[in-house]
């Protein structure tokens, strides 16, 4: 089987955004989106959730997503551009011949070159081109109207797999390999986050490129492990007396700082304000007003600092680790005796 044609410049360039962005163009815009989406929600687990700044986040995630296919694309063109800057042609004829070993390529003013079956790593047809991509990344384009039907091109492509398929042996036998050693990347599942990247890969693959069942439980497993070890942590770091005393320490210097901003308050308005959020609105400066100790668990409800203004006196404090005011665990902002006089501060007895 032979055909012979001419391929130029703008061949290549039409087939690299082929390649590197229309071809499964679908899967390519999910990940981008689903990656952005998933990877704008982390967080710290102490900051509220804000729909503008993870709309942001998942926007910068998404673009970075994106660059990881312009990127192969970009070098592509860069070294098409220096190939032809160095030859300074354009446009070239090939005849290429294929036969039970491999195939061969002539060209006027260029040697002979015969690869084997054993070179190519694959072969396929899409955006009007035949292409045979070799293991060295070199690439024989054919656009498909210089066969002499589609019929044609379509067998031209097909002789070729059928080559690669007999250097490789049984064709089921060789995919079931290459999904034997694919499951060894099933330890990336061990890492939180990452592993949910590299599970999602082995679930498709497993169902769509090797139909191997144990691909698709293994990228299962590795993204379970991530939702299991993040759900195991978040209650770990909830209940664990070190993470307590922690989280303890933050609202006690958040509510001390807190007191100061309501007492800068009143010697600004003349009087104590009706609610934290008052404060907030009114201060030209950020105030802190969220309670650490009762918002370690992310995407929760925001739970303010306990504030309550009796006459000109006022109760401030954290709920503490009971979740309950008036309790024994409440945490008060830290006085000086002599000083509790002087402020509006209401503290337990």
């Amino acid at each position: 089987m032979e055909v012979d044609f001419r391929t130029t410049k703008a061949d290549y360039q039409a087939f690299y955004t082929y390649y590197f962005f229309r071809r499964n163009i679908g899967w390519r815009i999910l990940i981008i989106v689903v990656g952005g989406l998933w990877i704008g929600a982390f967080r710290n687990s102490d900051q509220p959730f804000y729909i503008g700044t993870y709309l942001l986040h998942a926007l910068i995630a998404a673009v970075v997503i994106a660059l990881l296919y312009v990127v192969p694309y970009g070098a592509a063109v860069l070294r098409l551009i220096r190939q032809t800057k160095a030859s300074g042609v354009t446009e070239r004829s090939f005849i290429i011949t294929l036969n039970p070993d491999g195939f061969s390529v002539l060209s006027p003013g260029v040697d002979a070159k015969f690869w084997r079956w054993e070179s190519v790593k694959t072969s396929d047809s899409g955006g009007g081109y035949v292409f045979i991509l070799l293991f060295n990344r070199r690439v024989h384009l054919i656009p498909r109207h210089f066969f002499l039907s589609e019929n044609d091109a379509d067998n031209f492509t097909g002789f070729i797999r059928n080559g690669i398929e007999k250097v490789r042996r049984n064709s089921d036998r060789s995919r079931k390999l290459r999904a034997r050693r694919l499951r060894w990347w099933g330890l990336v599942g061990f890492v939180p986050n990452f592993g949910v990247i590299a599970g999602l890969i082995l679930f498709f693959k497993g169902i769509f490129q090797f139909k191997d069942r144990w691909l698709v439980v293994i990228g299962v497993a590795d993204v379970l492990f991530t939702v299991v070890f993040w759900f195991v942590f978040t209650r770990w770091e909830m209940n664990s007396g070190t993470f307590t005393v922690l989280w303890t320490k933050m609202s006690q210097d958040q509510v001390n700082s807190l007191f100061r901003d309501i007492e800068f308050y009143k010697i600004q308005h003349g009087a104590y304000p009706d609610s934290l959020s008052q404060i907030a609105r009114l201060l030209d400066k950020n105030v802190w007003i969220a309670d650490p100790l009762q918002n370690r668990r992310p995407g929760g409800k925001v739970t303010n600092f306990f504030y309550e203004k009796v006459g000109d006196k006022y109760w401030l404090f954290s709920i503490g680790p009971d979740h309950t005011p008036f309790t024994k665990d409440d945490i008060f902002p830290q006085l000086e005796p002599a000083d509790t006089a002087k402020f509006g501060l209401l503290l337990r007895r």
